[in-house]
């Protein structure tokens, strides 16, 4: 099904499809934020999705991808794929300079659609979600009400493992060590730079694979 709102067609993605735009790295679409990435949001849908269907909007502007919105449908309501309580952030995936065109097109494709409210929690203050789409929606006459959910404590982290190792000092680090089942220098040999996302994905992957299989077998997991 597709609306067009200003050149813009807004089109449904499956999960399937929504991997294939991350992998594609000819998209020029700002993934900067690891909660909005297919590989995360689907297994939160595999588990908490029930029988509903995604609603992962994309826009195309002349046949180009400039933005995704992951979302899903409850009766009249819209919200993001994904629960606060595992997804720390969430946002929608957006082109550089197409902010504006791309919440213009989802905002009326999702009037048309019947949905009468568009509740999105867990921003970031920089997110795209909060410091864009409200201006958006009130310039098209909708009620905007944003409310802050809680405070973030952030504290920047050193640029190598090493330099994180000396911050915690000798007795820290090796009872982290302990903790990850080794010692400081088979720890620190398991880090390093991923290259390509298909490797991401695949690595990610087999991360929540092994999540679930510690679920399985340690009750305390």
């Amino acid at each position: 099904m597709m609306q067009t709102e200003h050149a813009i067609k807004i089109q449904t993605e499956s999960f399937e499809g929504f991997e294939s735009i991350f992998l594609n790295e000819e998209f020029a679409l700002g993934w900067n934020c690891l909660f909005v990435l297919p590989v995360w949001l689907k297994s939160w849908w595999d588990v908490f999705g029930g029988n509903q269907d995604p609603e992962i909007l994309t826009g195309y502007r002349h046949g180009k991808l400039i933005g995704v919105a992951p979302l899903h449908v409850e009766e009249n309501t819209a919200r993001f794929i994904g629960g606060e309580n595992i997804c720390d952030y969430q946002d929608m995936v957006v082109a550089p300079n197409h902010h504006q065109e791309f919440l213009e097109a989802v905002l009326s494709y999702l009037k048309k659609r019947g949905i009468q409210s568009l509740e999105l929690g867990a921003l970031r203050p920089e997110s795209i979600s909060l410091t864009q789409l409200p201006d958006v929606a009130r310039r098209r006459g909708h009620t905007v009400v944003c409310d802050p959910a809680g405070i973030s404590s952030e504290i920047a982290l050193p640029g190598t493992w090493e330099s994180y190792l000396q911050i915690l000092g000798a007795n820290s680090a090796m009872k982290f060590a302990e903790n990850c089942g080794g010692s400081t220098k088979r720890v620190t040999s398991g880090f390093g730079s991923l290259n390509g996302r298909k490797r991401f994905q695949n690595i990610w992957t087999s991360f929540f694979l092994c999540l679930k299989r510690a679920d399985r077998t340690n009750p305390n997991f």
